[in-house]
This record gives structure tokens, C-alpha cells and sequence, in this order.
């Protein structure tokens, strides 16, 4: 087959009206083949795209901000479905699902891209409207040094009232931020002692150095005998650091928490899929487009309620989170798992409780990591 090659580059390229492909710019670089071939694979064109290879029939020279689209929709392969895909995704619950798993895909992002996408934009949202606490106003301190000499230990009459006071309120587990003025420190020494059991007149046994732990709420049990004392002081030195700079604990906290986000997707396509065990046409596949759209919904929704932060009351944000998501999840079993409205409220109510307790295992095991990793 003789191969027509009439896109010279001296050839005017401006008119194509005879062609139903996309638009051209003027450049030295053209293609070899002819304007209705694929420079790809030499098919012939029936569109802006070929239906042999998938490439789209257009010439890659574009002002310099198409490069960073490229790159945009390269990650997330959002183009021009992101308009299609997250308004209704936020406003119209179980509609795109309901799409996608019915087979019309293509409008759409594809869902673990969606969950991407939606979790990026929120932990940058998070870093960029939450205020870091890593000043010491967040770090707890207690007092556990004296300048005061071995001799004078046992003599109650050393101590200032102070000092005794901080001794009252270590015992009932008050502590007292380090960053206070003294007179904010004064105050809530004087109200730990007014709670407290304990008085100033009383106290003179009870100082640093002289403190009968026995006498205590506090006192220490033998640890397991599992734990060998190497485990224990490595505990201790985490613990200990953790309490004096929590800087570092926070920091690998928020690190591991995209991870343990993407872990929960498939632990609530679980859930969905244990509760719907006996509707055999329903698979795995199609519980986890539904977890992760609904996800990417609690990650966009949290991303727009941010920097609402110190705007409106917290108690109002966090009534028309927990109200839209609640009500989300209502409609997804209505029209995905066609329920009726008693069903639907009762695995509404089931899931949340489950849900629950599977976030708070999650936040002890990210604090754990916090611990373990500062």
C-alpha cells in the first residue's frame, strides 16, 4: 500500500475541514503518515481516536501548561471526567456507583484513582489548614528533678508549697504544662489541690524523694512475665521520650496515616460483603467500588469542611458531617442494595457501630506506631 504523505511542514495546516480530528498547531515537527493514519499503529482514523490503539489523534505541541495537565491527568486520569465524576459523587449518593457497577465506566474516574485523588487533596488540606501543635503548649510535663540535696530529702520544711503542690497533683495524675506563666501555673495547682484529697498541711510526708507508693492509687504491679526486662526498658525509653518531645510521635503518626486509610477501604468492603453474604450474585468487586467510592465521598467532604475550621461552631461541623455521610450511606443501601427504609436504617446503624470500633482500633494502633517510631 503506497502510503500518502501530504503533511509536509511547508504545507498550510490551517484548514481541516475536511477531517475530523483534533485540533492542530503549527510546529516543525508533523507526522509522517497521512492525516486520516494513526502515526501510531497506520490504522485509518474514524475519530479523534483510534480504535485500533487507543491513541488520540493529536499533535503533542501545546503551550507549556499542557505539560503539567499531562502530568495531572497521567497521575489520576481525571481529563475532563472530573466534572462528570465528583459533583454528583458528593450530591447525588450511590448515583455514580450505581453507573459504574451498571457498566457506563468511561464518564466516570476510575474509583481507586477517585480514592487517590480524594485522599491527597484532604491530608493536603489537613497539612495546610490544621494547626501543627508542636509548640509546647500540647507537650505535658511533670516535674521529677529537685535542686534540692540528698541530706535535706526527708525534711518536709526543704520543699516550697510549690513544689508540694506539684508532688499533690503527680499523685493524682494532674499534669501541669511547662509553657504556662506562673500565675496560669499557680492557678491550676490551687484547683488540683482544691480537687485533690490531699492539702498543703498534710503533705509534709509526701514529697519528692519521700513518696510511699504503697499508700497510693499508683502503685506499681509486677509486669507480665512474658515482657523480658530488655522489652520493658526499650517501652520505657520510647515512653519517656514520647513524654518529653511528642513532636517525633506526632510526626510518624501522620506519616502512617495515609496507610492506614487505604487499609480501611478493604475492611469495610468486607463489612459490606458480610452483610450481604446470602446475595450470591454480588461480589467482592462490586463491595469495594462501593467502599471506595464512598471513602473518596468522607475524604472530599472532610477536604471542604477544613478550612471551615474556626469559622463556623465545631459542634455544627460535626453535626453535617456525621448527618450527609449517615444519609449517604441510607441511600447507598437504597440504591445499590435496593433496601427498603427500615432495612437500610438498620444496616445504617450496624455499620457505624462496627465502623467505630474498627477507627478506634485504628487510632490505638496509630498511636502505638507514633510510640514506637518517634
Amino acid at each position: 500500500m503506497v502510503k500518502s504523505n501530504d503533511n509536509s511542514p511547508n504545507q498550510d495546516t490551517g484548514s481541516v475541514s475536511d477531517e475530523p480530528l483534533a485540533n492542530h498547531h503549527c510546529t516543525e515537527f508533523q507526522s509522517p503518515t497521512a492525516k486520516d493514519e494513526c502515526s501510531s499503529c497506520l490504522a485509518k482514523l474514524q475519530g479523534r481516536y483510534c480504535h485500533i490503539c487507543g491513541q488520540v489523534s493529536d499533535e503533542y505541541h501545546r503551550p507549556i501548561w499542557g505539560l503539567f495537565s499531562d502530568i495531572f491527568d497521567g497521575l489520576f486520569g481525571v481529563d475532563g471526567r472530573i466534572w462528570k465524576t465528583i459533583p454528583p459523587l458528593m450530591l447525588h449518593p450511590g448515583k455514580i456507583t450505581y453507573a459504574y457497577l451498571g457498566g457506563k465506566r468511561d464518564p466516570y474516574i476510575q474509583p481507586f484513582k477517585l480514592f487517590l485523588l480524594a485522599s491527597i487533596i484532604f491530608f493536603l488540606m489537613f497539612a495546610l489548614f490544621v494547626r501543627d501543635n508542636e509548640n509546647e503548649e500540647s507537650i505535658l510535663y511533670i516535674e521529677t528533678g529537685s535542686p534540692i540535696g540528698d541530706n535535706q530529702k526527708n525534711d518536709p520544711a526543704a520543699y516550697s508549697a510549690e513544689q508540694k503542690v506539684e508532688t499533690i497533683c503527680h499523685l493524682t495524675g494532674f499534669f501541669v504544662p511547662e509553657n504556662l506563666s506562673p500565675e496560669c501555673k499557680q492557678v491550676i495547682l490551687e484547683d488540683a489541690v482544691k480537687n485533690s484529697n490531699f492539702s498543703l498541711a498534710s503533705i509534709a510526708e509526701i514529697v519528692p524523694g519521700n513518696i510511699d507508693m504503697s499508700n497510693t492509687d499508683f502503685t506499681i504491679e509486677q509486669p507480665p512475665a512474658w515482657i523480658n526486662l530488655s522489652i520493658r526498658n526499650f517501652l520505657m525509653a520510647k515512653v519517656t521520650a514520647v513524654i518529653n518531645d511528642p513532636v517525633p510521635s506526632q510526626k510518624a503518626m501522620i506519616r502512617w496515616a495515609p496507610r492506614l486509610a487505604f487499609a480501611l477501604v478493604p475492611v469495610y468492603g468486607l463489612l459490606l460483603a458480610l452483610m450481604f453474604f446470602w446475595r450470591k450474585k454480588l461480589y467482592f468487586y462490586d463491595h469495594m467500588i462501593v467502599a471506595l467510592h464512598f471513602h473518596a465521598f468522607l475524604f472530599f467532604f472532610l477536604a471542604v469542611l477544613i478550612p471551615t475550621i474556626g469559622l463556623i461552631s465545631p459542634a455544627f461541623t460535626s453535626v453535617l458531617f456525621i448527618g450527609w455521610s449517615n444519609y449517604y450511606l441510607l441511600q447507598i443501601h437504597r440504591k445499590i442494595y435496593r433496601c427498603n427504609w427500615p432495612t437500610a436504617i438498620l444496616r445504617t446503624v450496624i455499620l457505624d457501630t462496627i465502623y467505630i470500633v474498627v477507627l478506634i482500633i485504628s487510632l490505638f494502633i496509630l498511636l502505638i506506631l507514633g510510640v514506637l517510631l518517634a
